[in-house]
């Protein structure tokens, strides 16, 4: 294990990668050559948390659905809500937001979307008195049907829909470290193309228009912000490389229609997309992206792709970089084809010693911790205020059950109910 790259969660980035007391600096002081890399997953995650805050528009999105789950969450409320829904044939539940829970804010926006008439009809009836609430129902109401919001919720619904997929395949138990760097680099490709060429925009503005019109909002009408005095650049900067708007851009206004489509592109679109491809870029380090590329080289038995990976671990794992060349090109030319399973299955003879440790270091490198913190929330879970004198035995055979519930699930409860008569003699007959 001292021999392969580490990964830390949790705080991750915080208190891990510091380079005076943090976990890499310790591991690295008994195992210099350990490579840090930090969980895809929830480098992902501070990636996602960045773009919902790029600038005024997107915070003031995110704080109104955030203002919704709060309003909705209430007995009175939400039936109300849930009645409409029912009606309308909708079913989407709303959701709070975290920035600790990655698929929070996609399932959000997706509801709010898919639940839009509900939500507006449901409004309209509790924005007027005798309702108590009436004046918080109003001020949701008026936040829902505006420009602002009907833009940035069909805006982030196609962002986050790439960035949702992404996550399911990194948290995916069988996600090996090259398919891992594979989707985050599929991901970053498609930002790109949205962000090069303009179609998508064009595509995006006309699904916006299609949606306000579906939802009764007037976009153009309702496109009316206060006026504010222009940011002017302040004169400490003079010498200096600025590479932000200073928020001049975000108070633009028009009545035109293109000028209004490319006002709400320059506003949020291309903000919220180049802080996801800034933060991508600065996340995912130069270095953790070759190893994965070193280790889809080794999986396809590309020997010159490979050199990376054997110049880090080959005199630690005691590896013959000219023999395991050889190695490789004779497994390749038994092989039908070039597939993980099909590598596993030459390689079970054993004839081939300097290729199956470069094989098990490629299999063994961490993708990211999401799978193991489950287990410390499953912990919290089963041991609550209720179950305070719970010993250890039961807690970790509870958690046992809990974690691995996809084998649980397949226990039948005759067999239990068989296994705990067969112990002892029972007063009454059990089976």
């Amino acid at each position: 294990m001292r021999t392969v790259p580490f990964t830390n969660c949790g705080t991750g980035l915080r208190w891990g990668s510091r380079h005076v007391n943090g976990v890499q600096t310790k591991l690295r002081q008994d195992h210099p050559s350990a490579i840090y890399i930090h969980c895809m997953a929830h480098k992902l995650n501070l990636v996602l948390v960045d773009a919902c805050k790029s600038n005024h528009t997107a915070m003031g999105f995110f704080l109104t659905l955030e203002s919704l789950y709060t309003f909705f969450a209430q007995p009175g409320t939400h039936h109300a809500y849930k009645q409409r829904q029912n009606e309308l044939g909708v079913k989407a539940e709303l959701t709070a937001l975290s920035d600790t829970r990655w698929a929070c804010r996609w399932k959000n926006v997706s509801a709010v979307k898919d639940s839009m008439e509900a939500l507006i009809s449901t409004l309209s009836e509790l924005s007027v008195p005798p309702y108590r609430r009436f004046v918080e129902a109003s001020g949701l109401l008026n936040a829902v049907r505006s420009a602002d919001f009907c833009v940035s919720l069909i805006i982030f619904h196609q962002l986050l829909s790439k960035v949702h997929v992404t996550h399911k395949a990194l948290q995916g138990k069988e996600t090996i470290l090259s398919k891992a760097a594979s989707v985050i680099e599929s991901m970053m490709k498609c930002f790109e193309n949205m962000r090069a060429t303009s179609q998508k925009c064009e595509d995006i503005w006309i699904e916006i228009q299609a949606f306000c019109q579906s939802v009764g909002v007037c976009i153009e009408e309702n496109d009316e912000r206060p006026c504010k005095r222009p940011v002017k650049q302040p004169s400490a900067l003079d010498c200096a490389f600025v590479t932000s708007t200073l928020g001049q851009r975000e108070y633009q206004t028009s009545t035109d229609k293109n000028s209004l489509k490319n006002k709400w592109a320059i506003q949020l679109y291309y903000p919220v997309l180049d802080t996801l491809l800034g933060e991508c870029s600065t996340r995912f380090s130069p270095q953790s992206m070759a190893i994965a590329e070193s280790v889809d080289a080794v999986f396809k038995c590309d020997f010159r792709g490979a050199e990376s990976l054997l110049s880090q671990y080959a005199s630690l794992l005691s590896i013959n970089p000219k023999l395991a060349l050889t190695e490789m090109t004779m497994v390749t030319t038994k092989l039908p084809s070039v597939s993980v399973e099909n590598i596993k299955k030459e390689l079970a003879t054993g004839h081939y010693p300097n290729f199956i440790k470069l094989f098990c270091l490629a299999l063994s490198l961490p993708v990211g911790t999401a799978t193991c913190e489950r287990s410390f929330s499953t912990m919290q879970r089963i041991r609550n205020w209720l179950r305070t004198t719970m010993h250890q035995e039961r807690l970790t055979t509870l958690s046992l059950l809990h974690i691995e519930s996809n084998l649980t699930e397949k226990i039948k409860a005759e067999d239990i109910i068989d296994a705990y008569d067969a112990t002892a003699k029972r007063c009454i007959l059990l089976h």
